[in-house]
Parts: C-alpha cells; structure tokens; sequence
C-alpha cells in the first residue's frame, strides 16, 4: 500500500512538471510568432492598403466645375511631385478685379480658380529647365522657344494645332511681377478665347499663374499685385535681368512667333 502511495505521489509530481513545461512551451511558441513571423508578414497587407495618387483624366473626371472658354482643363503635369504646402502657402487676393473667385485646391501641384462653375485660373507647378530659362532672358529666340514648351505642357490639347501664341515677354513695371508672361489665344482675332500664364521662378520649383483673360475684369492685376510667396522673389523674376526688350523687338519688327 505504502508503494503505491509513493508511485502515485511520483507520478503526480511528473505530471505537474511536463504540464507545466507544456505551457511554458505553448508561450514561447506565441511569442515567437508574434515578434518574428507575423511582423514579416503584416508589412505587405500595410502597403497594399496605401492608395495611389489619381491619374490626370482620374482628376479631371472628378472636378466639380467645367473648363473655360477654350473648352479644355489647364492640368499640372502628373510627373511634377511636391509637398502639400507648397500651393497652400501662396497667398493671394483671390479675385478677378470685380467678385471673388473661389480658390479650388486640386492636387499638391495645381490650384484651380472657379467662377460661375467654370475653371477660369488658378496656379499650377511646372518643370522648365534652368537653361530654357538663362536662353530666355537672353534674347527673343529664347523667349519663342519657352512659350513653346510651354504651351505644349498646359496646353496640350489644342496646341499647337488650334491655339497660337498672341505675345509676351517680361515687363517690370506696374504690377506685373512674373519672370515672363505669355498668351495663347484660339486663333485669330481679337473676339477669340484667350489665356494669360506668367511664369514665376522660385528657389525650388516654378510656378505658373494663368487667367481666362474672359473671366478676368483686370487681367490679373489684383492677384499679381498681392502674390506672397517665401519661395518666389522679385530678384528671380520682376528684377530680372533681360538682354532683349518688347519694345526693341518690335521695332526691329521681329515680334513673330
């Protein structure tokens, strides 16, 4: 009897230890999921949930107003990648001179202006290289190839084909403050639809200012005149210096695009 006592009290001390060393066993293997096995497999379902950034037709699908009177959106280029507070920093009196215009924030690269639900201005980043940029204040033939880049960026569905270029160049005076400003015009004719883009220069990207000049009671002006940017100063662009002038041009009678 005593023997027996004694295998049972043994075989119930064997039992506690392999139990316990079976939950001792069953943690580590928890443990070892958690910081080894299931962080490796929970990076892929992280990155499958980041949305990408919608496409430019994606974009235009989605505006709540219609183009203006050309009849075609001015659009950013999609390749042109910047951080959310490099539009949203630019202050400006957003007005055409007569009513207030709404300031419509599109995308980390364009601001659109709305008026009578119509998209009729509004800032855009664009990408011009440095030298494009030096040949243009270098004389006139510099100036027509950079309208020309130009107008095949914002532009590129109807020019050169239907839109043309109506003139430009860099004016310091008043309150034009822009590096350079170029129009486009569809065809032509006085009557005809046309844009306005002043180009501005800043440490890190380039910006371009645009206006239905239908839509605009005083071309700008008041925008231009109340523009405060940290990246965009008046050395780059209204003090800039040029090697060439409208006024030269035309009395060369050159002014031909």
């Amino acid at each position: 009897m005593k023997k027996t006592y004694i295998t049972l009290v043994i075989s119930l001390i064997l039992c506690t230890v392999l139990m316990g060393c079976g939950i001792e066993e069953e943690h580590m293997v928890v443990a070892t999921e958690s910081t080894g096995e299931g962080i490796e497999n929970s990076v892929p379902t992280v990155l499958e949930t980041v949305a990408s950034e919608p496409s430019t037709e994606e974009l235009i699908a989605s505006l709540p107003y219609k183009p203006g009177k050309m009849g075609y959106y001015v659009m950013a280029s999609s390749s042109i990648e910047a951080d959310p507070e490099v539009l949203d920093s630019i202050y400006f009196d957003a007005t055409d001179g007569d009513v207030d215009l709404t300031r419509y924030r599109v995308s980390n690269r364009q601001h659109d202006l709305i008026k009578n639900g119509m998209q009729v201005g509004g800032f855009i980043l664009i990408d011009i290289p440095k030298e494009m940029l030096e040949d243009t204040a270098d004389s006139f033939d510099g100036f027509k190839a950079l309208a020309d880049y130009v107008g095949k960026l914002v532009l590129p569905d109807v020019y050169p084909e239907k839109a043309i270029i109506g003139g430009g160049g860099h004016n310091s005076s008043g309150t034009h403050n822009s590096f350079v400003s170029i129009s486009f015009q569809m065809g032509e004719g006085m009557d005809k639809a046309q844009q306005w883009h002043r180009i501005y220069i800043g440490e890190n990207y380039c910006y371009d200012f645009w206006q239905d000049k239908t839509w605009f009671s005083d071309c700008g002006a008041a925008i231009e005149g109340s523009l405060a940017a940290e990246d965009i100063t008046a050395e780059r662009n209204r003090d800039a210096v040029f090697n060439w002038t409208t006024e030269e041009v035309q009395e060369q009678g050159k002014f031909v695009f």
